[in-house]
């Protein structure tokens, strides 16, 4: 029997993955134990970058979908303007 996960548990397990993992939800390689490549993060408004320093489960989660949507509805550049894609 699978076990069954709340939507907090899953929240963080999502996390936890994200942090492990070396590409960014754009493709781009990133540093493990970053949630986003340079590039993502640096398109994040202020406030937003520094909620991404808080630990999971005292807001990270909610820094993270935050980033998310903002960087799903901000417009990737284009490569003639020489910048890297940001997340989709």
């Amino acid at each position: 029997m699978k076990p069954v996960l709340t939507q907090d548990q899953k929240d963080k397990l999502e996390c936890f993955q994200a942090l492990k993992n070396g590409t960014c939800r754009c493709g781009a390689a990133k540093q493990t134990g970053m949630a986003f490549c340079f590039a993502c993060w640096r398109h994040l408004p202020e406030n937003v970058r520094r909620a991404l320093y808080q630990r999971i489960g005292q807001g990270f989660e909610a820094a993270c979908r935050v980033a998310c949507e903002y960087l799903a509805a901000w417009p990737p550049p284009t490569k003639k303007q020489g910048k890297e894609a940001v997340c989709k």
